[in-house]
């Protein structure tokens, strides 16, 4: 008992919530993950938007900070270097009006950026394209963060889990344990002491029908006695 149904009990109460955990876990961080960069991107699209509208009002027409122009001919100046866009990602901005990646422009860029791109119109013609790029490593490093906090948090709450289970398993085959040597007695006609659990759920009914059929078997017993002292007794007068 004590090697064995404790052992399968624990094993399998704790695998499953381990698993259900992991499960729950991986739905929960592919979720904040797609909502986190969709933030990212939202952001890049406000700047590139209140970018676009500047130069609508042409107040600007120059490169800020990490918002940058591309002109028809796929020309963009990043670090006072000319390069030029793909005409993959210009495709892609003009049939879906916004382009969104986290890359490095198919090789321009010298490390992973979320970008966002924007067509700009001028009297109803294809103008320009404005770019905005936030570099992947600050925002991942945010991320990255919260990954490790939530991993020794799910670790910290399993390992508490466990406790908790094994606690309960423990008492509940301690219980167990009991009954069992205490039917033991009852075998041996020895029934001085009775089985002493009061809960109400299955292990106390269980309790206390093993009780009941002892006393029932301890006056059979007496009974029997009894009877057998009564015979002998008469078997004696004669």
């Amino acid at each position: 008992m004590k090697t064995s149904l404790r052992k399968k009990s624990f094993v399998v109460c704790f695998g499953l919530i381990f698993l259900g955990g992991l499960i729950f876990s991986s739905i929960l961080l592919s979720s904040f993950f797609n909502c986190f960069k969709e933030q990212q991107y939202q952001l890049l699209y406000q700047e590139a938007l209140d970018y676009k509208n500047i130069i609508l009002s042409k107040k600007n027409n120059n490169n800020i900070n990490n918002i940058f122009l591309v002109d028809l001919d796929r020309n963009i100046k990043i670090n006072n270097k000319n390069y030029k866009i793909s005409k993959n990602i210009i495709n892609n901005i003009i049939k879906k009006n916004k382009y969104k990646s986290y890359g490095n422009l198919e090789g321009i860029l010298n490390k992973k950026y979320y970008i966002l791109a924007l067509p700009v119109y001028l009297n109803k013609k294809l103008n320009k394209f404005v770019f905005v790029l936030k570099p992947g490593d600050k925002i991942n490093y945010i991320f990255n963060n919260f990954i490790k906090i939530y991993i020794i948090s799910f670790i910290l709450i399993i390992f508490i889990l466990a406790v908790i289970i094994l606690i309960l398993i423990n008492k509940i085959i301690d219980i167990l344990d009991n009954i069992i040597f205490i039917s033991k007695k009852f075998l041996k006609k020895d029934f001085r002491k009775k089985l002493d659990i009061k809960t109400k759920d299955e292990l106390g009914k269980l309790a206390l029908v093993i009780n009941n059929m002892a006393t029932l078997l301890e006056e059979m017993d007496e009974n029997r006695r009894n009877f057998v002292s009564s015979v002998s007794h008469e078997l004696k007068r004669r």
